[in-house]
């Protein structure tokens, strides 16, 4: 049988949606959401990244093991910066991908893709949900739960000479998707660190570095 990993709906039909076989849902995931069932099988669920994407996150899965195995990671890259860019959001319950989604823009910022990562990967999260957004930016992390509401209230104006906010058109985005999130947590957790799925969200949001995205 095929592994389980795919969207969430509330069935006990354990039958991919997709390729129409039967699978089992991992026993920790059968455990910690008895409600919840699996629609795709792992193999179909796999299907959302292209195949060229490969060559950046299977090394990830082989070589790194540590860190938080439940909740929504996401992260950015631009090489060069500024120049072309990529982001990625992947949400995982108990150490196995449910959803993944990623993008890329030809001409962008570091600073641009950290925010569309952390807007992206808050949107997988329903807006009563309790969840962990796991962001490889400490300044996006800063930004939401410290800065924007001060910004907010000032015109998205900041610092003494009152300077205009920088990609406010993304920072208002991610700090309304936040707000309307209030039982998510934002932490900050580096893609350089031991964590799995922190550098799995990293290695995938350079895709595009191999026309994947």
């Amino acid at each position: 049988m095929c592994s389980s990993a795919g969207a969430l709906v509330s069935t006990k039909v354990n039958l991919c949606q997709e390729c129409g076989k039967e699978f089992e849902p991992a026993p920790e995931l059968a455990q910690m959401f008895p409600l919840w069932q699996l629609v795709r099988c792992l193999s179909c669920g796999s299907r959302e990244r292209p195949r060229e994407a490969l060559v950046t996150v299977d090394p990830v899965l082989e070589t790194t093991s540590g860190g938080p195995d439940h909740g929504i990671f996401v992260g950015a890259s631009c090489d060069p910066n500024p120049g072309p860019g990529g982001w990625a959001a992947v949400r995982v319950l108990g150490g196995a991908v449910v959803r993944e989604v990623f993008g890329e823009e030809p001409a962008t910022t570091s600073s641009r893709m950290e925010l569309r990562a952390v807007i992206e990967g808050m949107r997988m999260a329903s807006p009563a949900e309790r969840v962990t957004v796991y962001s490889s930016s400490q300044t996006v992390v800063n930004t939401l739960k410290d800065w924007a509401p001060a910004w907010a209230r000032n015109d998205w104006r900041r610092g003494p000479k009152g300077e205009r906010v920088s990609n406010l058109d993304l920072v208002a985005e991610a700090y309304r998707t936040y707000l309307g999130r209030p039982n998510a947590t934002l932490v900050w957790l580096t893609s350089n660190g031991p964590s799995k799925w922190a550098r799995y969200a990293h290695a995938l949001s350079r895709s595009y570095l191999f026309g994947a995205a």
